[in-house]
């Protein structure tokens, strides 16, 4: 629904672009960039027509959206899931639509065995092309859970930026077991010195997805349960 959400934006702003219309005033989808393409000045009523019918449809699709995050957010809150929400919130990037998301791409953590494992799942394992001894690592495989992969780069994007000390997470992260925030806390240091140092020699795309090959890691970790975690590399 996000994705539809995304699509129909685009439409719009296509539609628009090809008649030599531009917001220049404020960010786009803003309610003062809403209110412009409501008052839109165009030259052909069928255009007036069409531009109002996909910025209704638009509307109702933002809506809904809306009315299925609330459902996460509640289904986060009831007691079958509830600790593992708790424990992947303890994590920078992570939120609790995000953790509802992973709990429910991941299932059973425990059928994993590995860090690797899991994050072979999600298709973000370098590729890898042999020939006798020779051993060359590509682009990452691709060949995995496409949604995870996407909200893991997604939530890596606050490792990319600085941020105060005092943030919402620190917050959020006293909500998880003890054990879930050792575990958060030693994967914020090692990931933001990670983003750090491949950032300045590799892209940021290589570096953003290298860091979400280790976050999914210690998301894993965290919701394993207690007799079966292992201590993270």
């Amino acid at each position: 629904m996000r994705e539809d959400v995304v699509r129909m934006r685009h439409r719009i702003q296509k539609f628009l672009l090809l008649r030599g219309h531009v917001h220049r005033d404020g960010q786009n989808w803003s309610p003062s960039h809403m209110r412009w393409l409501r008052q839109l000045q165009v030259q052909i009523d069928d255009d007036r027509s069409t531009l109002d019918s996909m910025l209704d449809e638009l509307e109702h699709r933002q809506t809904s959206l809306a009315l299925l995050d609330q459902r996460i957010e509640m289904r986060g809150r009831q007691q079958d899931i509830e600790e593992a929400v708790r424990s992947l919130m303890a994590f920078r990037g992570v939120k609790s639509l995000t953790a509802v998301s992973v709990i429910a791409e991941l299932g059973d953590p425990r059928r994993f065995r590995s860090a690797k494992q899991v994050s072979s799942y999600c298709g973000i394992t370098p590729s890898e092309h042999s020939s006798g001894e020779r051993i060359k690592r590509g682009p990452i495989t691709r060949a995995g859970n496409a949604r995870l992969r996407r909200l893991l780069v997604e939530a890596v994007q606050h490792y990319a930026r600085p941020y105060p000390n005092n943030s919402a997470v620190i917050a959020r992260r006293a909500n998880a077991p003890t054990r879930v925030q050792a575990i958060a806390t030693r994967a914020e240091q090692r990931l933001r010195r990670r983003y750090r140092a491949l950032a300045v020699r590799k892209h940021t795309n290589v570096a953003k997805t290298a860091v979400a090959r280790e976050l999914i890691g210690f998301l894993w970790a965290a919701l394993l349960p207690e007799k079966c975690s292992t201590e993270h590399p």
